[in-house]
């Protein structure tokens, strides 16, 4: 009787503690915004390349459901992993829309202009959270021809 009540006690104290570590609230920080921007060979082809590095111990279960920036949505592809950080890379094409025929035509350029603020949307450990941008990081433009 003794060892069934310890048997019982000790697996239902064991129980406790997984779910415990089951309940780790997720924890993540912004460490870096950097964007660089672009100049194509075509009149009125331009854009920003965007890298964020995101720290979290919910590595495993990370996933990027948005990102926006300006009010604009930026397209992105998922993730570098290191150690303990992620990378996200983004991309916005400022550019003219086409007509008709493929020609470039005068309408005003879709434009972000300068990144200022925006936010990611992340899914980590089943929970949705918005990460803030405050700021960005200015890189070197790149020209292509």
């Amino acid at each position: 009787m003794k060892i069934t009540f310890f048997l019982v006690s000790f697996l239902f104290v064991l129980s406790c503690k997984s779910s415990k570590l089951e309940q780790e609230a997720v924890n993540y920080t912004l460490l870096s915004s950097k964007y660089a921007s672009w100049v194509g060979g075509q009149p009125g082809v331009s854009g920003f390349n965007f890298e964020f590095a995101v720290k979290t111990n919910a590595i495993d279960s990370i996933e990027v459901t948005g990102i926006t920036v300006n009010n604009q949505k930026v397209s992105f592809e998922n993730l570098k992993v290191s150690g303990d950080t992620v990378f996200i890379l983004g991309s916005y094409t400022n550019s003219r829309p086409k007509d008709a025929i493929g020609q470039v035509n005068s309408a005003p350029i879709n434009s972000m202009g300068l990144p200022e603020t925006g936010e990611i949307m992340l899914k980590l450990g089943g929970n949705l959270l918005k990460c803030k941008i405050d700021s960005f990081e200015k890189q070197p433009t790149s020209y292509y021809k």
